[in-house]
């Protein structure tokens, strides 16, 4: 059994958790803004660095620049088994024997930033992340 989720035509918006600060904190600058507009670089991908009240930082006006596509399809939940057949196992004193395996957020495809959950709120960075589920088992009867 598989369950997969997803959404289509959605948009995520980036904020500074996501696309990297250069204001002189701890954040480490992301390479996007090696890439930003000033006089040298009118042709850059990227909006002018402005100067705030904590130094250098990303441009302080929204704007749909920052929007990306969030759609994705999410494989939730996957479970498969295996029952043995009676005539493989009774020689070893089992009457029933199988094995399964169980997994929750397994895969992820999305065009939305590398390494960030499209689901995230306003694609942020500071939430509980989803996590990854794998479960093994035996079931055996004598």
């Amino acid at each position: 059994m598989a369950f997969f989720q997803g959404a289509t035509d959605v948009k995520g918006y980036l904020e500074l958790e996501a696309i990297g600060s250069i204001d002189g904190d701890a954040a480490k600058p992301a390479k996007l803004w090696m890439d930003s507009w000033n006089e040298n670089n009118t042709g850059a991908a990227y909006p002018r660095v402005t100067i705030g009240s904590n130094g250098v930082s990303m441009p302080s006006i929204s704007s749909d620049f920052w929007l990306q596509d969030a759609t994705y399809l999410r494989l939730k939940n996957l479970q498969i088994g295996y029952t043995f057949p009676k005539a493989w196992i009774s020689k070893l004193g089992i009457s029933k024997l199988r094995v399964y395996y169980s997994g929750q957020t397994i895969l992820t495809f999305t065009g939305f930033l590398k390494g960030w959950d499209p689901e995230a709120p306003a694609g942020r960075g500071n939430y509980y992340p989803q996590t990854q589920v794998h479960s093994f088992g035996l079931n055996l009867t004598f």
